[in-house]
C-alpha cells in the first residue's frame, strides 16, 4: 500500500534531490503520480487527500516540471480515457429555437440604426473618467486648430 504525499512535499524532495523514481501510472480517467523515496512508495494527492489524477500527459508533465522533477517514467498500461460526460438536454429551449426558425424571425433582435436616440444612450453610458479624457482631448484639439498670430 502506498502512503499519500502532497505537492509541497514533492517539490521539497525534488529540490533536495532524494527522489529515486517518479512514475506516471495510467488508470481510468488519467494518470496518477507515484514517487519512490528510499524504500517507500508514495502517491501524489490533492487538497482533500484523494489521489491526484491528471487528465492528460501534458498536464502531468507540466506540473512535474514546475515542481522540479525533470526525469520520470510513464506506465500507460492501465490507462482508460474517462467517459465523456454529456450535459442534460434542454428540450424547452430547443423547441423555442425551432419555433423561431419556423416563423422566420431572427433569433436576436435587429440592431437599431444610429440616430439621435442611440447617441443619447451612448452618452449616458460614458463614465466620469472618460468624460474628463474627452474634455482634455477636445481642449487639446482646439489649441491645435487655432491660427498662429505673427
Amino acid at each position: 500500500m502506498t502512503s499519500p504525499m502532497s505537492i509541497t512535499t514533492l517539490a521539497a524532495l525534488a529540490s533536495a534531490g532524494v527522489l529515486r523514481t517518479v512514475q506516471l501510472v495510467g488508470q481510468v480517467g488519467g494518470y496518477t503520480v507515484m514517487v519512490r523515496v528510499g524504500q517507500t512508495e508514495k502517491q501524489l494527492t490533492g487538497q482533500r487527500g484523494e489521489p491526484r489524477v491528471f487528465a492528460s500527459l501534458d498536464t502531468a508533465a507540466t506540473q512535474l516540471l514546475a515542481l522540479g522533477v525533470t526525469v520520470f517514467e510513464v506506465l500507460p498500461a492501465n490507462y482508460v480515457r474517462a467517459p465523456k460526460v454529456y450535459r442534460r438536454a434542454r428540450p424547452a429551449a430547443l423547441k423555442a429555437l425551432a419555433k423561431l426558425q419556423r416563423e422566420g424571425k431572427p433569433a436576436k433582435p435587429a440592431k437599431k440604426r444610429a440616430g439621435a436616440a442611440t447617441v443619447a444612450t451612448v452618452a449616458a453610458k460614458i463614465l466620469p473618467s472618460d468624460r474628463a479624457q474627452l474634455k482634455l482631448r477636445v481642449g487639446r484639439d482646439s489649441c491645435k486648430k487655432q491660427p498662429k498670430v505673427s
